[in-house]
C-alpha cells in the first residue's frame, strides 16, 4: 500500500495499521492476520491508548502509579514524509498537553528521516529528544517533552 498524502484523503485508524504492518520489517516473517492479531491484541490492553494526527497513528501505553506520566508505543504511519513529521511535532505536542513527561517510541528504520527532522526542530526549546537503536537494530526514540511549545517549520 502506498503512503497517502493527508491533505488530500485521512484514512482511519484501521487502514493507516493495515497499511504500516504490511511495510514494517518487524512483521515481515508473519502472516497477516497474525500481524493483524497481535496489533488488535496490543490496542485492546487496558492501557493502550491510540492518538491520530494525518495518516500516522501512535499506539501507546500510559504507566500505573507513579509513573502515569509516562508513555512507550509504536508509531504506524502511511503519511508522505513531509506531513509524517509535522505529524510527530503535532504529537509531542498533545503529550505536553497531556502533561507526559517521558515517551518511548519503536520504529522502523524508514521512519528515521522524519524523527530526524523533529529532533532538530526541538534543539532550542526545553523538549529534549534521542534517538538510538537496540541489540536487534530496531530504533528507538526517547522523547522527554518540555513546557515550551515545539516551533514550526517543518
Amino acid at each position: 500500500m502506498e503512503l497517502v498524502d493527508s491533505n488530500d484523503k485521512t484514512l482511519n485508524e484501521q487502514g493507516i495499521i493495515l497499511g504500516a504492518i504490511q511495510q514494517l520489517r518487524e512483521y515481515q516473517d508473519l502472516p497477516m492476520a497474525t500481524r493483524l492479531a497481535m496489533v488488535a491484541a496490543e490496542g485492546n490492553m487496558e492501557s493502550a491508548e491510540s492518538k491520530q494526527f494525518g495518516n500516522t497513528m501512535f499506539l501507546s501505553h500510559r504507566g500505573t502509579g507513579d509513573n502515569n506520566n509516562k508513555m512507550a508505543g509504536h508509531i504506524f504511519n502511511m503519511d508522505i514524509d513531509a506531513n509524517f513529521a509535522s505529524n510527530i511535532r503535532q504529537y509531542i505536542m498533545f503529550l505536553q498537553a497531556q502533561g507526559i513527561t517521558h515517551y518511548t517510541a519503536l520504529f522502523q528504520e524508514e521512519y528515521l528521516p522524519a524523527l530526524q527532522a523533529v529532533q532538530e526542530l526541538v534543539e532550542n526549546v526545553d523538549t529534549k529528544m534521542g534517538i538510538g537503536q537496540d541489540e536487534d537494530d530496531d530504533y528507538m526514540a526517547f522523547i522527554k517533552p518540555g513546557t515550551q511549545p515545539i516551533p514550526e517549520g517543518l
